[in-house]
């Protein structure tokens, strides 16, 4: 199943009309501000190939399997969830598994203000500092390793040390702890 933005309505039923030519099934369903497209389950050996490569090209929320059709609403809020999330400059289809942080902070953001009220101290510095901590931040939580941050930042380690301090005083989290690491990869998301 794939949500889209409504703009890819055309696309979608072109899919469609091809795959149908071809014996192949998709269904397109246009919904406002978006478009729902899904197809029977796969085949034997888990193959909806076709489906898939018709709908190269599209930006949206993919959720691959869909477990009989009273999962198709929760596999549809899913794909849609995620579609809401995609930046302007992605392209293709995107799993739960690829936009998880992004799809977490959505939900968390809109009920709660997560991300503001945890990472509200930074707000206090000026922006050039706070650009360079977040970048440090996100590269420490991509790598894991004060050394390889370092590298990729083109700085010393205990450089990287000092600015992941700075944000564990500015936002209380401590990103070499894992629980608290995960809750700033949501944050910064």
């Amino acid at each position: 199943m794939v949500v889209a933005d409504a703009a890819a309505s055309q696309h979608a039923h072109r899919a469609a009309a091809q795959l149908t030519a071809l014996g192949e099934r998709l269904f397109v369903l246009n919904q406002p501000g978006r478009v729902v497209v899904m197809w029977p389950a796969s085949r034997p050996g888990g193959q909806h190939d076709p489906q898939l490569r018709q709908l190269r090209g599209i930006a949206g929320g993919l959720v691959p399997d869909v477990a009989g059709l009273g999962a198709v609403p929760g596999a549809a809020a899913t794909a849609f969830e995620i579609c809401r999330t995609l930046r302007p400059d992605e392209n293709g289809l995107v799993t739960l598994a690829q936009a998880w942080t992004r799809v977490t902070k959505s939900q968390l953001d809109e009920r709660h203000g997560f991300s503001d009220a945890l990472l509200a101290g930074l707000g206090t510095v000026p922006e050039p500092e706070r650009e360079v901590i977040v970048e440090t931040v996100r590269a420490y939580l991509a790598t894991g390793s004060l050394s390889a941050s370092a590298e990729r930042l083109y700085c010393h380690r205990n450089t990287v040390l000092n600015r992941l301090g700075r944000f564990q005083k500015l936002t209380g989290l401590d990103v070499t702890v894992p629980d608290q690491a995960a809750v700033a990869l949501v944050a910064l998301a």
